[in-house]
């Protein structure tokens, strides 16, 4: 074979590739996988905040600290940018998840089990309450807050975080759902629960979105893989 038969060939094979349905499937998966990492991610900054007072002294210092220079960003606003992160993230996935099943109209079999599985989290009381937080973040108002440390013992701090729930109450127009989580909590109550069981229901959901995902498109991305290793030659990946 010629050079510039070799030539024609790589450049057939990088058409093939660029054309190739596994190509258009994994392009599809990895930007999705990104909206879950993102909102893993966020989750992960906003729990690691709000425990940050139970672990370190200076910091439970810092949240009570009236008098002298405070932090900038001080902890109250740092934790309102990460739960506004973490809220527009879960929306994100929820959008960004819908449309890549719409992608697949001709399965209907994974078009009905996901709408399935996704009326069941509207169900859920908490999940909704998430969800329209995120509407009330973004459009409406920041929660009201109030930050308590006493301390251990041993001298450990101890530091909570709650919302009230009145004043939540009055920031929306909730759904019954919500609504109802909400009047179930009591006067001044820790977000953190429902951001943490939130997350297991997003990354249950997830995974299972993650295996059909694979299971529908499987083949088409392993005779992707084969192109690019004809593409890669048979010294790729040696010394």
């Amino acid at each position: 074979m010629t050079e510039s038969d070799e030539w024609d060939k790589i450049e057939r094979l990088c058409q093939q590739a660029m054309d190739h349905p596994g190509r258009r499937a994994f392009v599809q998966w990895s930007a999705w996988r990104t909206v879950v990492d993102i909102l893993i991610l966020n989750h992960r900054d906003l729990v690691a905040h709000l425990n940050e007072p139970n672990e370190k002294l200076c910091a439970a210092l810092e949240v009570i600290r009236n008098v002298g220079p405070r932090k900038d960003p001080d902890y109250h606003t740092e934790f309102y940018r990460l739960l506004h992160n973490y809220l527009a993230s879960v929306k994100t996935l929820v959008d960004h998840s819908r449309n890549l099943s719409k992608r697949h109209p001709d399965r209907t079999e994974f078009q009905s089990e996901y709408q399935d599985r996704v009326d069941r989290i509207r169900e859920i009381p908490l999940a909704k309450f998430v969800q329209e937080l995120r509407n009330v973040v973004l459009h409406a108002q920041l929660p009201q807050i109030v930050s308590t440390v006493t301390f251990d013992a041993a001298g450990g701090p101890l530091h909570e975080l709650t919302v009230d729930r009145a004043a939540l109450l009055q920031a929306s127009d909730w759904s019954a759902p919500a609504r109802e989580y909400i009047q179930g909590q009591p006067d001044q109550f820790a977000l953190r629960t429902a951001i943490d069981a939130y997350m297991t229901e997003a990354m249950t959901l997830s995974a299972w979105i993650d295996r059909q995902f694979r299971e529908l498109h499987g083949p088409e991305y392993e005779d992707y893989e084969r192109l690019l290793d004809e593409l890669r030659g048979p010294n790729a990946g040696r010394d």
